[in-house]
């Protein structure tokens, strides 16, 4: 109880520090969002190795990047929520991954807590809903909602090339680049999971399923 009182006051002492600093200084940043099991993790671990400093579900210096950040309520199950840092005037940027492989994922590792958040935002019912339903919307909903937000939008597969003319278009230089990290080939997300297929998703909802092929077609897959 006390390691859990204690990780939401560092949480929220982070967020305070780092809020007056960008107030104060107003350095260029961005904040990436989109759909959970997007690679954003991966995503604020590059951005460091080039000197940029995004938070994943914590705001730094630079920004911040977790899908929570998608819905404008109030409260979020972690970090900050979008109008606790939308005035600090960073650039938002929605970050996007191939469907079957993020839809996957989704089904099989989010968490409780965060689908009943979900729940509240989009159309799911959590009882008659099965997990690789919820997921399907989760994920086709989600990024619009993201995407009606951002200003540039990026490949998760493909985030180290993508996001190079990003910076460049927001002038955000780079202090120093790790070349060991910008060789590595890194996976977008480790977690085990059940892979699916058009067909499981078709077997759940033909017509979201349509739905979903073509918002991917928009976004280059």
């Amino acid at each position: 109880m006390i390691k859990k009182y204690l990780s939401k006051f560092i949480r929220k002492f982070e967020y305070y520090y780092f809020y007056i600093l960008i107030k104060f200084n107003k350095p260029k940043g961005m904040v990436i969002i989109g759909c959970g099991r997007s690679g954003t993790t991966f995503s604020s671990i590059y951005l460091s190795h080039l000197g940029i400093n995004i938070g994943h579900e914590r705001l730094r210096y630079n920004g911040i990047s977790s899908w929570y950040l998608v819905s404008d309520n109030d409260s979020v199950p972690f970090g900050p929520t979008f109008n606790q840092i939308k005035d600090l005037e960073f650039t938002l940027i929605h970050q996007v991954r191939e469907p079957l492989a993020a839809i996957s994922s989704i089904q099989g590792t989010i968490g409780g807590i965060s689908w009943e958040f979900i729940s509240k935002e989009i159309p799911i019912d959590l009882i008659k809903d099965s997990k690789i339903l919820q997921a399907m919307k989760y994920w086709y909903y989600w990024n619009l909602m993201a995407e009606s937000k951002s200003e540039f939008r990026v490949k998760a597969e493909c985030f180290q090339t993508e996001i190079i003319p990003v910076l460049n278009a927001l002038s955000i230089k780079t202090t120093h680049i790790n070349q060991r990290l910008l060789n590595k080939e890194d996976k977008i997300n480790t977690r085990s999971h059940t892979a699916l297929s058009w067909s499981d998703l078709e077997n759940e909802d033909i017509t979201l399923t349509e739905k979903i092929k073509k918002l991917a077609l928009k976004y280059g897959y």
